[in-house]
């Protein structure tokens, strides 16, 4: 047990919530920076064998790819449906008309296919999300 001495009485309680919240684990925050909603669905040959390919139109903010994780930081795209998240991951693709592309701003429409192929349907939400860990708080 560490022995800490202090004339001033803030700064000793200050040291001991520092000392509590090394000991706290640090919690997951997920922001979300963008959504779409799935509107169709179809196939495409992508590479040797057939995609799905779910067209979506941007809703909120922003979807973007090739972000670069940090420290404790990763982003993703997750597919809701009716409140439950059923996938979490990567694209392999996002192309707004034929090219590819990295950003769709709301209001414009795009094609995503994503990596491992999970089940989409349409009226699905696409959300791109940024996961990163906070400190804990003591109250």
């Amino acid at each position: 047990v560490p022995f800490v001495e202090s004339n001033i009485i803030y700064t000793l309680i200050d040291d001991v919530e520092r000392r509590l919240r090394l000991l706290l684990p640090k919690t997951d925050v997920v922001e979300v920076c963008g959504e779409a909603e799935v509107q169709q669905l179809f196939q495409v040959q992508h590479g040797k064998s057939p995609q799905l390919v779910a067209g979506c139109i941007v809703t909120d903010k922003l979807l973007q790819t090739g972000r670069i994780s940090r420290d404790g930081e990763r982003f993703a795209f997750r597919i809701v449906r009716a409140g439950v998240v059923v996938f979490e991951g990567s694209l392999k693709s996002m192309r707004h008309e034929k090219e590819e592309v990295n950003k769709v701003p709301a209001g414009m429409e795009c094609g995503l296919i994503f990596e491992g192929n999970p089940v989409v349907l349409v009226g699905d939400v696409v959300q791109a999300v940024r996961i990163y860990q906070q400190e804990p708080t003591l109250v």
